[in-house]
């Protein structure tokens, strides 16, 4: 398989590219223009908005998560202690 995106050899040197494959400035900034605009309508497009309450009633802000982080500068801290088996030496044995 070949990729035209991965380069083989040193880091250190520089891509040469030939003078004919560079594509002309403006053409890039229109390119990219049409794909900026285009990913704006598809973020406004995806954008549901809130219905309007019904008579008598106010849409309220509200909090979903269920759980709430604390944050401080602190990190918590404990205290813990470990106590080793005591081994008593055997004597010596006589051969």
């Amino acid at each position: 398989m070949y990729d035209r995106r991965i380069v083989r050899g040193t880091t250190y040197a520089s891509i040469i590219m030939p003078a004919a494959g560079l594509p002309n400035k403006q053409k890039l900034r229109e390119v990219t223009k049409g794909m900026q605009e285009q990913q704006r309508v598809q973020t406004e497009e995806r954008q549901v908005a809130t219905p309007e309450p019904l008579p008598g009633r106010v849409n309220v802000q509200v909090e979903t998560e269920e759980i709430r982080e604390e944050l401080t500068d602190k990190a918590p801290e404990g205290n813990f202690g470990v106590q080793t088996d005591f081994y008593i030496d055997r004597p010596v044995s006589c051969v």
